[in-house]
């Protein structure tokens, strides 16, 4: 599993241990399946070493898309563009 990388490629886990050797504690971000939403989204995580153990905590970020894309789908749709 370790072995295993995001959708982009990046080697998450690898870092993930490296960083809790080297500092002991830290934050990674990579892309992840949500098992709620079954969407791939981006995700950061804080791990922290213990004991040799590393415990970690993550959370799926709220990525906001950019207003003119809201504005582009809400033509789309028909719905009126709504103020800038």
């Amino acid at each position: 599993m370790v072995e295993m990388p995001d959708l982009d490629g990046k080697m998450f886990r690898k870092d993930i241990i490296a960083i809790a050797k080297k500092q002991g504690s830290g934050w990674v971000d990579y892309k992840y399946k949500n098992p709620e939403s079954n969407n791939v989204e981006h995700k950061t995580t804080y791990f922290r070493a213990v004991d040799g153990v590393i415990h970690l905590c993550g959370i799926y970020k709220l990525i906001e898309r950019p207003r003119f894309l809201n504005r582009i789908t809400a033509a789309r749709i028909g719905v009126p563009n709504e103020a800038p």
